[in-house]
């Protein structure tokens, strides 16, 4: 049987906190995703906001194995949205099965029924496997952008 892909719905916290938990894993940064927190009540509200997209796969068992997030960002020079893939991963026993397409096949297919034009992800050079897996689905939109960080105050 196969992996189940699916839509995080609002309330389901701990398939949320699961999902972060591949995401410390796989992206090799526990650091960056300390334990409880953040807060339930945050972890709530980001299930309830309908400009934040949680996908994830699960085994047969249930047990959460990958996952992206995505968010919609309305556009004003037409009445269309993109989507911006913010993060896709699978955990390390589980990847070279095709789940991490199917994660982007089901971003896809939702995106398109909201009437968003495109999907875009930004991936790092020295990221082999995502390279390699984006440069199979996606036409490569621009290899000179340069990322930058403003500073906020505090």
């Amino acid at each position: 049987m196969d992996d189940r892909v699916r839509r995080l719905m609002a309330g389901e916290v701990d398939a949320l906190r699961a999902l972060r938990a591949v995401y410390a894993e796989a992206f090799e940064d526990p650091d960056s995703y300390p334990p409880g927190e953040p807060t339930e009540t945050y972890l709530r509200a980001q299930l309830e906001n309908p400009w934040v997209m949680y996908w994830v796969a699960e085994s047969p068992e249930g047990v959460i194995v990958g996952g992206l997030t995505a968010y919609l960002l309305p556009r004003i020079h037409r009445a269309v949205s993109e989507v911006y893939l913010y993060d896709l991963a699978v955990a390390e026993m589980f990847r070279r099965r095709g789940i991490a397409s199917r994660l982007l096949d089901a971003l896809c297919e939702y995106a398109g029924t909201i009437g968003a034009e495109t999907i875009f992800v930004q991936a790092e050079t020295e990221d082999e496997p995502a390279v390699a897996l984006y440069s199979k689905r996606c036409v490569r939109a621009n290899s000179d952008v340069i990322h930058f960080d403003l500073s906020l105050p505090g």
